[in-house]
């Protein structure tokens, strides 16, 4: 890695996410940016670690240990200065069993005076004699039909009261939302208290942050491990109850949709208007809230989560976005073909497909839209709505080949040649003059393609040569794709 060119801050904030396992619409959520930009970083970041797809990319951060996240921030370690690390950034629901050091110091200081504490309760024993035997008295000296205000008074009759009831007041019942939200306090402060279980041990570096200011508290060894697998996991889930948070507030608060323009350049323009004002109003929803601090084992910071209504309205505003921005496009999307398309280059006629949302390659965002497919376990498909071609592949998790199942990279290559020659026109006519790489990662085999002996620096490729990638697990089945060769027209074509 000490050849990899250096990465930006907002490249690092961008891998950071994509280690989470967050989509690029997700990404620019988290980091306030557009999802065009964030896949402007990621090319810029493909370019850097010498990868050409996000699979690769994971694969390749994940080997050296999201050293690139961390290594801006570690020279800023060893210096002593940060504020009380301990203390919980979370606001907890009251627990008096919090109270218990305040308890036991007031139970010593009571054992501590055995003698005036006996004094004490010799005294209350004998005051409450004195008053049972006035009591006892006063019962017996007064006459029957005799009362206390004197001679020849009515007698005061014993008022005959109604059998009392109890009143039981109900607690209060929560609405989902709130449920929702508890779930996601209780999650974030249980992280949180594993935080200070590891500062406990001392195993971590502190130092400032040069642009904000604030304290760094970097962990080391196997507390930085533990803390790095606690946070994906609590994003994990967080994720999944923001998700249902959301559709829980549009089906009570059925927000009001975003107004479309008749003509395509009004749309265009109003999109571009509000791109510009999204950071202005995340801000003014971060300020509102409700959010959640919660510590990043990667950068040493805590960061503001919104949750709740706020995650909500600035979710909606992206979608609100999104689907202003790509509804030229979803014009042109034909779901039944692409769906067929899919299932012919994967001969599987079977293959369950659901469309998902309109987004643009991270290898080439500047050659036009996708249309996105996932299957019933979550792999990706792109397929190039101008082409209808298939373009790219993302699995949904890694498996593991049993060793008795594992081929060879030249056994596997044989199946990835008939794939493109099956799929890729271009690999077909120019298979020739491309320029062929292979390698292996884990239990995963890449076969790349690329075209050579030309000069991109004054063209939109500049940044990512048109290519075709494909990946192959080590028992010869299709696991990755990527196929920006066919989507590239010479001039003049």
């Amino acid at each position: 890695m000490s050849s990899t060119p250096p990465l930006t801050e907002r490249e690092n904030e961008v891998i950071n996410c994509l280690m989470q396992g967050l989509s690029n619409k997700q990404i620019g959520l988290a980091l306030g940016i557009t999802t065009r930009t964030v896949e402007f970083h990621l090319g810029k970041i493909y370019a850097k670690l010498n990868v050409t797809s996000r699979s690769e990319a994971i694969l390749k951060l994940s080997e050296n240990n999201r050293s690139l996240t961390v290594d801006n921030h570690s020279q800023a370690a060893g210096h002593p200065q940060a504020a009380e690390p301990w203390e919980s950034t979370v606001d907890p629901t009251h627990d008096p069993q919090q109270n218990n050091d305040s308890v036991i110091l007031k139970r010593r200081h009571f054992m501590g005076r055995p003698l005036r504490t006996f004094i004490y309760i010799i005294l209350i024993v004998i005051l409450c004699g004195v008053i049972f035997l006035l009591l006892w008295n006063f019962s017996f000296t007064r006459t029957p039909g005799t009362s206390p205000q004197g001679e020849g008074a009515l007698p005061i009759p014993s008022p005959s009261l109604p059998p009392q009831t109890v009143q039981v007041t109900a607690a209060p019942t929560l609405s989902a939302r709130e449920r929702n939200t508890a779930e996601v306090l209780r999650l974030a402060e249980e992280y949180d208290q594993a935080v200070k279980k590891e500062l406990e041990k001392g195993n971590y570096e502190t130092g400032t942050d040069p642009q904000s200011g604030e304290n760094i508290i970097l962990f080391q060894g196997d507390s930085k491990d533990r803390l790095l697998q606690l946070n994906d996991e609590l994003n994990q889930h967080l994720q999944e109850l923001l998700h249902q948070y959301k559709a829980l507030y549009i089906a009570e608060v059925q927000p009001t949709p975003f107004p479309t323009k008749s003509i395509e350049t009004e749309n265009e323009a109003y999109f571009q208007q509000l791109v510009d004002q999204y950071p202005v109003f995340f801000d003014q929803v971060l300020a509102e809230g409700p959010t959640v601090p919660v510590y990043d084992p990667a950068t040493g910071l805590y960061d503001d989560r919104v949750i709740g209504d706020a995650y909500a309205k600035s979710e909606i505003m992206v979608d609100a976005m999104g689907a202003l921005r790509d509804a030229p496009q979803m014009a042109k999307v034909d779901q039944a073909a692409h769906t067929a398309a899919i299932r012919e280059a994967l001969d599987n006629p079977d293959l369950q497909l659901t469309f998902q949302q309109i987004s643009s390659l991270a290898n080439a965002p500047w050659i036009g839209s996708t249309a996105v497919y996932v299957d019933e376990q979550g792999a990706l498909y792109s397929v190039a709505i101008d082409a209808s071609r298939l373009a790219a592949i993302e699995p949904a998790v890694r498996t593991e080949v049993p060793a008795i199942e594992v081929k060879s990279i030249e056994e596997v290559r044989s199946i990835a040649e008939e794939f493109a020659l099956k799929n890729s026109p271009h690999y077909s006519e120019m298979r020739t003059d491309l320029q062929f790489e292979e390698g292996s990662k884990g239990d995963i085999y890449f076969y790349t393609w690329r075209m050579q002996g030309v000069d991109w620096s004054e063209t939109s490729w500049k940044m990512m040569p048109p290519f075709l990638q494909i990946g192959l697990s080590a028992d010869g089945k299709i696991v990755t794709y990527n196929n920006t060769l066919d989507l590239y027209e010479e001039p003049g074509k």
